[in-house]
């Protein structure tokens, strides 16, 4: 018997940028309620600072704040060091970025109609 696995939904990324030397927390409760829905699920959350000097450094959400507490999903470690240098590339001195990778739940039995066959 062939092994399968429950549909997956597509995965996104965003990268949210704050002002300052600290990550906002007003998107915390916004995200935990898509979580608490199932809408999506948190695979991955990184957080990157960039000093007034220009200077960056990453960090694991867990460790910069507990308002995500509620949100966070498996750490699979999907953002690579070379994508947060080019997001950080991109960003202006101090800021504080939280770059996050979820799956939309909400989409995993669309995402799946193409290969179970269930759309012909």
């Amino acid at each position: 018997m062939p092994v399968t696995s429950p549909p997956t939904g597509p995965v996104e990324w965003v990268a949210i940028t704050f002002p300052g030397p600290t990550l906002g927390t007003g998107v915390a409760a916004p995200l935990g309620q898509l979580v608490e829905a199932k809408t999506v699920r948190v695979l991955d959350a990184v957080v990157v600072h960039k000093a007034t000097d220009g200077t960056v450094t990453e960090g694991e959400l867990a460790d910069e704040t507990s308002a995500f507490d509620p949100v966070e999903g498996e750490v699979l470690e999907l953002v690579s060091h070379a994508d947060l240098r080019a997001v950080a590339e991109r960003l202006a001195n101090d800021t504080t970025t939280l770059v996050l990778v979820w799956e939309n739940l909400w989409a995993a039995g669309f995402a799946g109609a193409p290969v179970d066959g269930s759309g012909a």
